[in-house]
């Protein structure tokens, strides 16, 4: 695994030689590139950063590879990925704002389109110019839907597999956020029906299979699109943009039970204490730094203030986020497990 480079921030990123000198190499000799990265994801929230969520695969990585530890990204979703795929400031590249969060004053200004607009280029396209196969599955959320701009299959990917707004459910078609200010959706839920999030594959409309999982959905189509590459000679950039743990708070049962009792028994301040203990074991806190207890978040009550009820549904919440980060662990397990099987580990960046 001596070619893995593993970078963690706020979603999990990886790249490794510029585009130039990937030119200049043969297919033989130029690197595959794995980008992945997990969706609402606290710095916390990791194995390798004092979680009890067990994420083997992404600490064995952040072990193995490079953690940034002074960084910076974004807080919100496109603007990280336009900057992520283009190296761009995102007011450069349109995405001054986004999608559902258009600011009226700069409404049709340059840089304010809210989506992904042809005043860059992305990476994949380079790649693609240089020989690569290039491949992107899960969330794209750089345009191409009512508000404008391109799906991922005019940036310079080969095969896509993907949702194009900020999330859907976890399990099947229905969108995460019911829009009640849209007379169709309210007309919709009125009628008892759920929405329908599009999803597309190469940029035509598809439907999603029902009762799957979303990380086992998008590991297993990018898994499909590599094997029918396998034997082309070309290396490969593949994007896996997971929606996990972004909303809704969906995940398999048997996960969200490991952890329902523990977060039950520590409630909020339990948890925040927990953590910042193990964080100061690693080293990722200084040994002599105070715990921050007198300070208040006014928008939470503490623990003590909820009901029994209160207190239950909190910490099935919270299982349930650290069952989501388990489960994608274990999908990029998967991911990885395949190419190792097929001798491409050593010669991948991830």
């Amino acid at each position: 695994m001596r070619f893995i480079i593993s970078i963690i921030v706020m979603a999990y990123v990886i790249l490794g030689s510029s585009v130039g000198q990937l030119y200049a190499q043969t297919n033989e000799s130029r690197p595959n590139i794995l980008l992945i990265v997990g969706d609402d994801i606290g710095f916390g929230d990791l194995g390798i950063s004092g979680s009890v969520v067990r994420t083997p695969n992404l600490d064995r990585l952040a072990q193995q590879g490079v953690t940034f530890t002074s960084f910076h990204s974004s807080p919100v979703c496109s603007v990280t990925r336009g900057m992520l795929l283009t190296g761009n400031n995102p007011i450069e590249i349109g995405l001054g704002a986004f999608d559902y969060a258009l600011y009226p004053p700069a409404k049709g200004s340059p840089g304010y389109e809210a989506y992904l607009t042809r005043t860059t280029v992305t990476i994949a396209e380079l790649l693609k110019d240089s020989g690569y196969r290039t491949y992107m599955v899960g969330k794209w959320h750089l345009g191409g839907t009512a508000h404008g701009g391109e799906g991922p299959h005019e940036w310079g990917f080969d095969r896509s597999y993907a949702i194009y707004t900020g999330g859907s459910n976890h399990w099947n078609q229905g969108v995460f956020h019911i829009d009640m200010h849209d007379p169709e959706v309210v007309a919709m839920v009125k009628a008892g029906k759920v929405p329908k999030e599009p999803f597309y594959e190469d940029g035509k409309e598809v439907d999603r299979p029902s009762g799957i999982y979303s990380d086992d959905l998008y590991t297993s189509k990018m898994l499909t699109y590599l094997e029918q590459g396998r034997e082309s000679g070309k290396p490969f950039f593949a994007y896996l943009a997971y929606t996990t743990a972004h909303a809704p708070l969906q995940a398999p049962d048997f996960l969200i039970e490991k952890y329902y009792d523990h977060y039950l028994e520590a409630g909020f301040e339990g948890l925040k204490r927990a953590r910042f203990k193990s964080q100061k074991a690693i080293g990722l806190i200084p040994k002599d730094a105070p715990f921050p207890g007198k300070s208040k978040n006014r928008l939470l009550r503490s623990w003590s203030q909820l009901s029994d009820e209160e207190k239950r549904r909190q910490a099935r919440m919270m299982a349930t986020y650290s069952a989501m980060m388990e489960s994608q662990d274990y999908h990029i397990g998967i991911l990885l497990n395949y190419l190792h099987e097929n001798g491409q580990i050593d010669n991948t960046r991830v």
